[in-house]
């Protein structure tokens, strides 16, 4: 689902990937990196590269439309070996967000949820009112008697 990924890509949760250690002696984006040094992909800055993301900090889902190969840059949970184990539990969540989030929306803007809104403030300030009596009546005795 393009619009999945599309939200994937904007919101990414982690943004440095794990840390891999250079097997040789390399170069990457013409910088040098030695033998055993610590490297990692920060993948915010991946997808957010204007070469491959025009705009990329509108929501446009339709860019996967337009260029397919665009689905396999974003991955969001790795891959292979190290992909992230909730993978699956992230994505059921997102799907749920996205079906139901019309349905509470019309719940949240209804005239009664307006009301019970009120009502759970009033009870609440009640509640909050019952606390500090109660402390106000349980304050120091009054040692002049």
């Amino acid at each position: 689902m393009k619009l999945v990924k599309e939200i994937l890509r904007l919101a990414s949760v982690i943004n440095v990937n794990l840390f891999r250690k250079a097997d040789s002696d390399t170069e990457i984006g013409g910088f040098p990196v030695p033998k055993n040094t610590a490297v990692s992909a920060e993948l915010s800055l991946i997808l957010s590269d204007e070469k491959r993301f025009p705009n990329p900090d509108v929501f446009d889902p339709s860019r996967f439309i337009n260029d397919p190969s665009l689905s396999s840059i974003v991955v969001p949970f790795g891959l292979g070996r190290r992909v992230c184990l909730g993978e699956s539990l992230a994505r059921a969540e997102l799907y749920l967000v996205i079906i139901f989030a019309p349905l509470l929306d019309q719940i949240f803007r209804s005239p009664a949820m307006f009301y019970f809104v009120i009502l759970f403030e009033v009870l609440e300030g009640l509640h909050q009112q019952q606390k500090s009596t109660s402390l106000a009546s349980c304050g120091s005795p009054n040692i002049l008697n």
